[in-house]
């Protein structure tokens, strides 16, 4: 009986280490991660604000219409570089 016990505490510690584990993991990856993404974003909101800026005619919620289509291309493989027209 003492066996069957030490075992399932075995598995439930070995379970929560990993858990911790993969946690901590995750946390330096986000932390070391966090300046290059905050970078990024900050870089990709200062360019939608001088596009907007610069092509007055184009509306803000049509713009990000056109965004949400060309990522959801390119989630299934179409390179929105491609001229199409031809």
């Amino acid at each position: 009986m003492l066996n069957r016990y030490t075992t399932k505490l075995n598995l439930f510690l070995f379970t929560l280490l990993f858990i911790l584990y993969l946690s901590l993991g995750a946390y330096v990856f986000s932390f070391v991660e966090q300046p290059t993404e905050q970078m990024i974003i900050n870089e990709m909101a200062k360019i939608r604000k001088d596009f907007l800026g610069k092509y007055t005619c184009v509306q803000e919620d049509d713009f990000e219409s056109f965004i949400v289509t060309l990522l959801d291309a390119n989630k299934h493989g179409v390179d929105a570089r491609t001229n199409f027209t031809t």
